[in-house]
């Protein structure tokens, strides 16, 4: 036999196939795969059947089927995992944070590439390009409303809803104001808040949003008025300068005037005291004066009375006894002797007399010692 011959396909005959395994085995595969798809699915369910909060987020949830169908009323809160079927509800979160809406000029900064500051005309007609920040938030227990009714997304709510208004509103309360008056800081201020309240009465019952603050940034003027506003400004400078210039020295005008008279009157008081002391020390003296005088005088006319009655006393008979007396006392204790000279037929005699032994032989000095009072 032949190499060709023992590989000739006609020299083995071809296998037979078990039909009944072959499908026992299909069967197999089929049951596997249909166990495989029921476990994926199983995973995918339980996996989207977790929504989660952040901690600065509100969820909301619309049911598709259901007598519940649509949007949730209660918001669900912040840093928390639900659980509730994909594909018939829908799962969307609200971000709580501060939100700004910035609309400026200046290139690279602001929500929108190119001129976005608002651009409007003063009081008295100049126009004017302001740059603003609005600073808002959502009120969260109203998310499910916004969801419904506003806007579908954070980004939706800022850019259809808050930027509109936010800028028609600020036009209108920044519009009040003069061209000088956006100098003053103070003023622009008092408009900012005058957007807010304006901006809050729309958006806070209509829309679930807040606007915390409304910050006025630069702001420009037209070249054709920003010199003429310069020079403007520089004049009312200078004579706001001046008045205060005038104001500081009118007040210290004032200061010294109140210092001169507060000395004059130190003075006046000072000249009163001494007159009224000198007034009250004359008065003192002229009173001691009188009362002396008047003694002077009262004593001058006791002594006057006193010698005319003494007078009188000694013209009448009991004077002259008490002269006599008076003499006699003055005499007592003096020795007093008497040379009488007589002429007669003998002759001329000198004969000497003791006055006082003859006084004491007459009793005169016991009659003197008896009128005079006992101790």
């Amino acid at each position: 036999m032949s190499r060709r011959s023992r590989y000739s396909p006609n020299s083995n005959p071809r296998p037979q196939v078990d039909k009944g395994a072959m499908g026992r085995v299909l069967n197999s595969v089929g049951n596997l795969g249909l166990v495989g798809v029921a476990g994926l699915a199983a995973v995918v369910l339980g996996l989207g059947s977790f929504h989660r909060t952040g901690t600065n987020e509100v969820g909301v949830r619309t049911r598709k089927l259901g007598f519940k169908k649509g949007v949730d009323a209660e918001a669900y809160q912040p840093g928390s995992t639900y659980m509730f079927l994909p594909f018939v509800n829908t799962w969307d979160t609200f971000d709580t944070k501060l939100q700004v809406v910035e609309m400026t000029g200046e290139a690279g900064k602001g929500d929108r590439v190119g001129n976005d500051e608002l651009e409007f005309f003063t009081k008295d007609g100049n126009p004017i390009n302001l740059d603003l920040i609005v600073s808002y938030q959502i009120i969260p227990d109203k998310a499910p409303y916004i969801r419904q009714f506003v806007a579908e997304d954070m980004d939706e709510l800022k850019n259809k809803v808050v930027r509109g208004i936010a800028r028609a509103r600020s036009r209108d309360a920044f519009g009040v104001l003069e061209t000088q008056q956006f100098y003053d800081a103070t003023q622009r201020e008092q408009a900012a808040e005058k957007a807010k309240t304006y901006l809050n009465e729309i958006l806070n019952e209509e829309f679930g949003v807040k606007v915390v603050a409304v910050s006025p940034k630069d702001y420009r003027f037209d070249d054709r008025y920003s010199s003429e506003i310069e020079l403007k400004k520089l004049a009312e400078e200078t004579t706001k300068q001046l008045d205060n210039k005038y104001a500081s020295q009118t007040e210290k005008n004032a200061m010294l005037l109140n210092q001169a008279i507060a000395y004059q009157n130190e003075q006046e008081k000072l000249a009163d005291g001494e007159y009224n002391r000198a007034v009250i020390d004359a008065d003192a003296y002229y009173t001691e004066q009188s009362n002396l005088a008047d003694a002077i005088l009262t004593e001058g006319k006791n002594q006057a009375e006193t010698i005319t009655k003494l007078r009188e006393a000694m013209a009448s008979e009991g004077g002259d006894t008490l002269v006599k007396m008076e003499m006699i006392r003055s005499l007592q204790g003096k020795e007093i002797k008497m040379l009488p000279y007589s002429t007669g037929a003998a002759g001329n005699q000198l004969m000497v007399g003791d006055m006082n032994e003859f006084a004491e032989q007459a009793g005169i000095f016991k009659a003197l010692q008896a009128t005079q009072p006992k101790n």
